[in-house]
């Protein structure tokens, strides 16, 4: 005789599918609300599109419950209404994870309150002195200086060694105290800037010690509506890798006008070598070395230039280029000439007209002036292609919609800002709302080669470039036809 399967009553069927309707019920509910939490706490979606998607998705939650929690529904609505809530929780918590992903990058922006400076205490290759030990009551020589990051230096080295600490007047005479086998304290962007021809400091001396001070930047933002008023940011691309709260020279210094009601953009870029007046010091320097003095140095003294305000700034390292361009999936540029780079280590070759550029070859691009006869004038358009290219490709909505997360993480990490979460919220949000196509437009500030001593050197004679009166007069109207622009009168 055959056995008889045994059949499952349809009872036990009907309380398994209740409990399980029940629990996917009260696990969306708990989803939905911590989704809805989320959503209000970024604030970054446009009411347009919130209220609808509040009530839509609010409609068919209640519809959804509806259909999963009492018990007199039948069994295929009650399976197809299962169904379809586990897939729009399973899309909540993946929304919800970009949503999370995005408040984190906003609290942990890195904010321009402190930089990092580094002291090297040195000495020559062949110099008898081997060790920081060997300098106990010995000279250090060590540049004048009333800034507070040298005279921290000099407490935390005299707490290390019992040595006499002797003031100089320029980098000449420090130059000439190591020559004279003696150890000298030197900032860390000094020894690089000193490691250029001529000097070749790096090549024949040998650091014994490092110091390491943290300088706190005083907060100059000056706030404006963001999502309706224009405003400028500073950004400084400073000449190193790493870590971003080095104190460095600022290779790149560009002012970006924007103006949220016309979606123009207007970069205005000005020389390394521009010959300016320091704002604290009011002394004569190339606007490159005003990094070494800090972010706030360089603000200032670009704001005296243009009789500006500018309002937030960006600062950014060779760094920041390379892994931005890559997470982005490279750019493509226009190049006004062929060549080949310099300096680089890797020589790259790049042709006239379109390229096409990985981050390493941006960021090559961005800083050759060798193979040009206009040497640092090329370079500015060049970095203005980049920076342009990279703007483009980043607002773009295919590229936010495949590499959000991606650029979220490596922007964090790799810029600061004084720009506030709330900004930021206000400027994504107008994104999202309108998803304009902003119109980008470049000038430079131009010059005159010439030769003449500067604050950070002294009296050695360096190359700058005398500035063009009537450039910079040209770049105040301009950044003032662009402020001031109202669509509404047009």
């Amino acid at each position: 005789m055959k056995k008889r399967q045994r059949k499952i009553p349809k009872k036990n069927n009907q309380k398994v599918l209740k409990k399980v309707s029940r629990a996917v019920a009260f696990l969306y509910t708990i989803i939905y609300i911590a989704f809805i939490l989320i959503l209000l706490n970024l604030n970054v979606l446009p009411l347009k599109y919130l209220i609808p998607g509040l009530i839509i998705t609010s409609i068919i939650s209640i519809f959804m419950l509806l259909f999963l929690w009492p018990k007199k529904i039948k069994k295929k609505w009650k399976i197809i209404s299962l169904i379809f809530t586990i897939l729009l929780s399973l899309s909540y918590l993946v929304i919800g994870y970009y949503m999370f992903y995005t408040m984190n990058f906003m609290g942990n922006i890195k904010k321009v309150d402190k930089e990092v400076e580094t002291f090297y205490v040195v000495a020559l290759k062949d110099s008898k002195y081997e060790k920081i030990e060997d300098l106990k009551n010995k000279n250090i020589y060590i540049l004048k200086s009333e800034d507070n990051t040298y005279k921290e230096a000099q407490k935390k080295l005299t707490k290390k060694i019992n040595s006499t600490l002797i003031d100089l007047e320029s980098s000449n005479d420090l130059i000439k105290k190591l020559d004279e086998d003696n150890a000298i304290l030197i900032s860390k962007s000094l020894y690089e800037l000193l490691s250029e021809k001529k000097y070749n400091i790096d090549e024949r001396s040998k650091i014994l010690y490092k110091i390491k001070v943290e300088k706190k930047s005083n907060n100059i933002i000056k706030k404006v509506d963001v999502f309706e008023e224009p405003f400028n940011i500073y950004i400084s691309g400073i000449d190193t890798s790493g870590n971003i709260s080095n104190v460095a020279r600022s290779d790149v210094n560009m002012v970006m006008t924007i103006n949220p009601s016309t979606h123009k953009i207007l970069l205005t870029s000005i020389p390394r070598d521009y010959y300016v007046v320091l704002h604290s010091s009011g002394a004569r320097d190339k606007l490159t070395h005003s990094g070494m003095y800090g972010i706030n140095e360089s603000v200032q003294t670009i704001e005296d230039l243009l009789g500006i305000d500018i309002n937030y700034y960006f600062r950014v390292n060779f760094t920041t280029v390379i892994d931005i361009v890559d997470v982005i999936g490279g750019i493509n540029v226009n190049s006004d000439y062929t060549f080949i780079t310099h300096g680089m280590g890797v020589k790259y070759n790049f042709y006239k007209g379109d390229n096409y550029l990985d981050g390493k070859k941006a960021l090559a691009f961005s800083r050759e002036r060798k193979s040009f006869s206009d040497g640092d004038r090329q370079r500015v358009k060049n970095q203005q292609k980049v920076l342009s290219a990279i703007l483009s490709k980043i607002t773009s909505s295919q590229t936010l919609l495949t590499s959000y997360s991606n650029i979220l993480n490596t922007i964090q990490k790799s810029f600061q800002t004084n720009l506030e979460q709330e900004d930021i919220k206000k400027l994504i949000k107008k994104q999202i709302d309108k998803m304009p196509k902003w119109e980008i437009e470049t000038i430079s500030l131009t010059g005159s080669d010439s030769r003449n001593s500067t604050y950070t050197y002294g009296n050695q004679q360096l190359y700058v470039m005398q500035p063009d009166e009537q450039s910079v007069e040209e770049a105040k109207n301009k950044i003032s036809l662009i402020s001031n622009e109202n669509p509404s009168l047009n």
